[in-house]
């Protein structure tokens, strides 16, 4: 199984957890409940008690993570092949297939990891936000939301370097083979300029 797959399945597993928790915790959650924290960290946004507004932030992250998914390119849009005609065809490249299977699974191990996060966040601000012996300080909360945002860009800097990497690495392969083969022929092609007259001489000398 992919890791991708493995790691949505740990976030359904979370968001589970998060719910459960919630629900075992129903009587302690006040009515009204919190549904809104202040720029203060003070709460500034009430709602009566249901089973919406207390899991409201985990709701909003199972659709971000039913959603993101959608807007990954397919792996196997990398070998689909349609008919054109022959003017404008182009042939298939297995090397450029192999490049576009790559990306897909680079961008697929992005968002599974973004999906994860949020997961985990979503589902501890949830918690804290609603059950009110479990409640966090609010530099904790601004902690952890940035530190997600980072976490976010890290890894979104990791694939466009590695993939940025790859492509120097092609790019300069080719040169350097190039050098090597013209360092290596350079004293052959100087016997041949060299050679090549006497031969000649040597060849009409006989013919004569």
């Amino acid at each position: 199984m992919p890791s991708h797959y493995r790691r949505y399945g740990l976030a359904a597993l979370i968001y589970a957890a998060g719910f459960a928790y919630i629900l075992l915790r129903w009587d302690a959650i006040p009515d009204p409940v919190t549904v809104h924290i202040g720029p203060t960290g003070e709460a500034d946004g009430f709602a009566p008690k249901t089973l919406l507004s207390t899991t409201l932030p985990m709701i909003i992250g199972i659709a971000v993570t039913l959603i993101l998914p959608l807007f990954l390119p397919p792996r196997s849009l990398a070998r689909h092949t349609v008919d054109v005609p022959a003017d404008g065809a182009l042939p298939f490249s297995e090397t450029v297939a192999r490049r576009v299977e790559k990306l897909c699974d680079a961008s697929a191990d992005v968002v599974s990891k973004i999906i994860l996060a949020m997961a985990a966040l979503l589902a501890v601000m949830n918690i804290a936000m609603v059950v009110p012996d479990v409640s966090l300080p609010f530099w904790l909360e601004i902690v952890l939301w940035i530190g997600f945002i980072i976490y976010v860009v890290v890894i979104g800097m990791r694939v466009t370097s590695k993939r940025t990497g790859s492509n120097r690495t092609r790019t300069n392969r080719p040169a350097t083979s190039s050098c090597a083969t013209r360092a290596a022929w350079a004293p052959i092609r100087r016997r041949t300029t060299l050679w090549s007259p006497r031969c000649c001489r040597r060849t009409r000398a006989r013919s004569r």
